[in-house]
């Protein structure tokens, strides 16, 4: 018995390390760092070839997904996503293996937990498999969260990117200036995007409404393949369109702020169905003494 508390707890404390692993900072070995300064090219490009332990294991989970249409939707992921959230596909992969890991050692740890606490907790062996189940399903719904989360603040960013380029406009540049100047406002993540594709459309000969557009389609942000559109008409035609910006801007503001309301709305539902359930908990704490002293012979 002993034996089996010690087996579990080395299993279960090596799957929450490789669960925990991706995420820690990983410390620089300095004569390492110096030594590879020195490296001839030879030896730099075979090491490049070499695949990290995440890569392995990220590019032997892509090859081995199954191609059945009923298991869709457990085993694929939106390009799209990833791409808003800058998650490479294979760490994708990696990561949903790691927490599958973790969640199948979940019931072993239970058992430890009891063992340690003089308890016998018998686990069925399927639950390992609904653990691992519930980990996989369990990131793959924190990254689609995540990116719905990223897509609302790229939509709010947007409305902001769109009134510095009216302001730019309504001072006399012409519209590629103006959209490339006020990418440079802000230094969050969302102009950040905006900007490093400006610059790439820029070295490529492209308009940067064109870059936008594209921008948008891959993201999945119709607000920003909006802005494009109106970018290239102004581009094409030359003409005012402060006025249009500005609008669309505070059109895009209303629709997030609808948006919310409704989410606030829907909250306030939920929270009026849980509060007689509280209730009715509440009403059976009182009355079940008074029923059981009732129902007891005297």
């Amino acid at each position: 018995m002993m034996a089996l508390i010690l087996f579990s707890g080395v299993v279960a404390g090596l799957g929450l390390t490789l669960l925990v692993s991706p995420f820690l900072p990983h410390q620089v070995n300095v004569k390492t760092a110096m030594a590879n300064l020195s490296v001839d090219p030879q030896k730099v490009q075979q090491r490049a070839q070499k695949l990290s332990r995440e890569e392995k294991i990220g590019s032997w989970v892509m090859a081995h997904l199954p191609e059945s249409k009923v298991l869709g939707k457990l085993f694929s992921v939106d390009p799209q996503n990833l791409n808003i959230l800058a998650i490479p596909e294979i760490s994708y992969w990696y990561r949903r293996c790691v927490w599958g890991l973790g969640g199948s050692l979940l019931p072993l740890f239970f058992v430890v937990v009891g063992a340690l606490g003089g308890q016998s907790i018998s686990v069925p062996f399927m639950m390992i498999f609904v653990g691992s189940l519930c980990g996989w399903l369990l990131y793959g719904a924190q990254v689609d969260a995540r990116a719905r989360t990223a897509r609302e603040e790229f939509s709010r960013a947007v409305a902001t990117y769109l009134e510095g380029v009216a302001m730019r406009r309504g001072q006399g540049a012409n519209t590629s200036t103006a959209a490339a100047s006020a990418a440079d406002a802000a230094d969050t993540w969302v102009f950040a995007r905006i900007r490093n594709r400006i610059m790439i459309s820029h070295h490529q000969g492209r308009q940067p409404w064109d870059a936008l557009n594209d921008l948008g389609k891959e993201l999945q942000v119709k607000e920003l393949s909006d802005l494009a559109l109106i970018l290239k008409q102004a581009g094409e035609n030359d003409t005012q369109v402060y006025e249009a910006l500005r609008s669309h801007a505070e059109l895009i503001n209303g629709r997030i702020l609808t948006d919310q309301h409704e989410k606030a709305n829907a909250a306030t539902e939920r929270l009026s169905l849980f509060f007689p359930l509280v209730a009715l908990v509440a009403l059976a704490m009182l009355l079940y003494p008074i029923v059981m002293s009732l129902s007891s012979p005297i």
